[in-house]
């Protein structure tokens, strides 16, 4: 009877089982996912701020080149005046 009583404890427990093979209810609180596989808060954080980082990155870049292109137009026009 013990017997029965593992083995449906043992399917119940596989049943909630995500991808990673830990159970969802570890998962949750481990807090590295929600139960339903969600992110964290944590990481949806970290994601939009990689975003603003990047694209902080790109307006930096754009912004440089724009500076740099002006020099060369105005070196350009000194030397041909």
């Amino acid at each position: 009877e013990r017997e029965s009583e593992k083995s449906a404890s043992e399917k119940r427990e596989k049943s909630t089982r995500g991808r990673k093979g830990r159970t969802r209810e570890k998962r949750a609180h481990e807090g590295e996912k929600s139960a339903r596989g969600e992110k964290s808060k944590r990481e949806k954080g970290a994601r939009e701020k990689k975003c603003e980082r990047q694209q902080e990155r790109a307006r930096d870049k754009s912004e440089s080149e724009r500076q740099e292109r002006e020099r060369k137009e105005h070196r350009q026009e000194k030397q041909s005046a």
